[in-house]
């Protein structure tokens, strides 16, 4: 019996295969069979093969009609001998002592599967390209994992068949086989899926063994006009599923994997097939939530948030997909804005539309103004409706607790700023920060403040000239500064996209500072910011409401904030922060005598609490 059965599926690779059977007979490992599979190619790939099977008697050549990939693939696995199962696709190829550490490695751990990592590789005018790919995290390499356990991580791993061995018994244990539909495509997918919903022993190992090419033109992932391809073959897997109810649980890591797949799609084909996809994609989803089969806890928070805006509005998810697929690509021709500005209208109709006038007097013309209203005013919330008669205004009837969510889910530009009732701009301030986010690739800019009523009141976060902050030095200038320069959501552009990734720190209800736990996990988590000098955002100064019984509140966000950054050991330097901005305002607000005494109480409290949380 071979070591290892190498399956070698072959269409019109003419120009490829002798790289990839020169790499597969030059193995260290030498115990091994190699099957040629040929799909009834129309180039001189047969004679290639055929002339490699005399030179090595290791080769086994097989041909047979056109039949698709998955058919070819079950033809090779049967004809197998082999201990495992290997799959080298014909236009790639394998570093020399490929095979050897994956058969090592699998008996020595007796693992069903033997994962490694995989370089990516293109040609370009003589000269070979290589990218470094690794298939799982970090902490997941070299110790046995066990899929049944229902780990994310493990499904959220490289789904390649390629990169890596697979026992043959276990494929032959529980039948595990390729979708062979004619004409399907990513046929490796339901192959993958049946393997890790019944394993129990998988290894990872950190070492570059495949090479697989990315510059092939005849590559099935290159062709865009398969539309329903990857939904054929996610069908089939969900059959797989339901007819073995002891798989059941997998159905949630199901449809985070379709989603995966079906946003690749969505992104791969021609824009005029979008809308037709996109419909098809949100019946899929539908259909899934009304039988109770989404399970948020699969999903990343910025995909959860992805999901809820497919299945209530498509037409902003598309929107979404297309500027996040190309970076920051506002165009006059796109149909959406490049900033929306969400504006908290408070209860005074004066304030309001102080603010409403400064932001019409912008230099900047690409914007659309988010109306978050709590319709605590009657006056307000009539003013709101009025504005919204106009093209530039959308209204949002919000409860005071969601109205953060309700800015991103409505926001349709690919930055997002927020400005308080009664706050004003300067007719640059939006011309600034969008100018410096598109020169620097940014995330977040930020500029300095003041107050209406008392310029004296002036916050200058910078000095002259602007400083751009990133890297290790990004997090110790966080709390060098003065934390009014992230404790607040205003003043500031956040590019949409890092504000999906703190999506979670948008609380509902009536937790104090939520507001000011996203500003500050924004600024932490974003790739970089810039801090500007001057002045353009004013402020209506008032004194901020204060709750004694909402510090337990406090300190349980920051908890949370802390566990979703991986790093509770920020948790005492943010509780300085916060706590020291708390007890501040509770002095200006004149409770003197009542506060300091709290205060002692409040610091003990603290200090039992991070002594609990760590």
């Amino acid at each position: 019996m071979p070591k290892i059965s190498v399956i070698v599926p072959i269409f019109n690779c003419a120009n490829y295969v002798s790289e990839a059977l020169d790499s597969v007979c030059q193995q260290t490992l030498k115990d091994i069979e190699i099957i040629c599979v040929n799909d009834g190619s129309t180039d001189n790939s047969p004679e290639i093969i055929a002339n490699y099977s005399q030179k090595d008697a290791r080769i086994k050549v097989i041909h047979k009609p056109n039949t698709g990939y998955g058919h070819t693939m079950n033809i090779g696995i049967n004809e197998a001998k082999g201990k495992y199962i290997a799959v080298l696709e014909a236009d790639d190829y394998l570093q020399p002592d490929f095979y050897a550490s994956l058969y090592e490695e699998a008996e020595k751990s007796g693992a069903q599967l033997v994962r490694s990592d995989f370089g990516r590789f293109y040609d370009h005018e003589g000269r070979r390209k290589i990218e470094y790919c690794q298939v799982t995290y970090d902490d997941l390499y070299g110790k046995i994992l066990n899929p049944q356990t229902l780990d994310i991580r493990i499904f959220r791993s490289a789904m390649m068949s390629w990169t890596g061995i697979v026992l043959r018994s276990f494929l032959n244990t529980y039948c595990i086989h390729h979708h062979e539909t004619p004409g399907a495509a990513y046929q490796d997918n339901g192959f993958w899926f049946q393997m890790f919903c019944q394993a129990d022993k998988i290894l990872y190992l950190p070492k570059l063994g495949y090479m697989y090419r990315i510059d092939n033109p005849a590559s099935s992932v290159h062709n865009r006009s398969r539309l329903f391809s990857m939904n054929e073959e996610y069908a089939f897997i969900y059959g797989f599923l339901q007819h073995r109810p002891d798989l059941h649980k997998f159905l949630g890591i199901y449809w985070m994997k379709k989603y995966e797949n079906n946003l690749f799609t969505l992104r791969r084909i021609d824009k005029q097939y979008q809308e037709i996809y996109l419909k098809h994609f949100q019946e899929e989803f539908k259909a899934a939530e009304a039988k109770g089969e989404l399970d948020k806890k699969y999903f990343l928070p910025e995909e959860w948030c992805d999901v809820e805006v497919l299945l209530k509005t498509p037409e902003l998810y598309l929107e979404k997909i297309y500027a996040a697929q190309y970076g920051y690509p506002y165009d006059q021709n796109l149909p959406y804005p490049a900033i929306s500005i969400a504006v908290i209208t408070g209860q005074h109709v004066q304030a309001l539309h102080k603010s409403i006038q400064s932001l019409l007097n912008q230099t900047f013309g690409s914007f659309e103004i988010i109306l978050l209203d709590d319709t605590t005013s009657e006056a307000v919330t009539q003013y709101c409706l009025s504005c919204c008669k106009h093209d530039r205004f959308v209204y949002v009837n919000t409860v005071s607790a969601a109205r953060y969510q309700e800015a991103l889910l409505k926001a349709r530009g690919c930055y997002i700023t927020f400005i308080d009732a009664g706050d004003t701009v300067k007719p640059e301030f939006l011309d600034i920060l969008y100018s410096f986010t598109k020169q620097e690739q940014i995330e977040l800019v930020s500029c300095s403040y003041e107050y209406n009523e008392d310029k004296a009141r002036t916050q200058r976060l910078a000095s002259s000239p602007p400083i751009k902050v990133t890297g290790e030095m990004k997090e110790r200038m966080l709390f060098e500064m003065n934390f009014s320069a992230w404790g607040v959501l205003w003043g500031k552009l956040y590019s949409r996209q890092l504000l999906t990734r703190v999506w979670w720190s948008f609380l509902t209800g009536k937790e104090i500072y939520d507001n000011r736990l996203v500003a500050f996990s924004a600024a932490v988590q974003a790739n970089g910011y810039i801090i500007l000098p001057q002045c353009h955002y004013q402020r209506q100064y008032s004194q901020d409401e204060w709750e004694d019984e909402n510090l337990p509140a406090v300190l349980t966000l920051l908890w949370k904030m802390a566990k979703a950054f991986g790093n509770t050991e920020l948790l005492p330097k943010w509780g300085t922060y916060f706590l020291g901005s708390y007890w501040e305002e509770k002095l200006e607000a004149n409770y003197q005598q009542s506060t300091l005494n709290k205060k002692s109480l409040a610091e003990t409290s603290y200090l039992e609490f991070i002594k609990e949380m760590l």
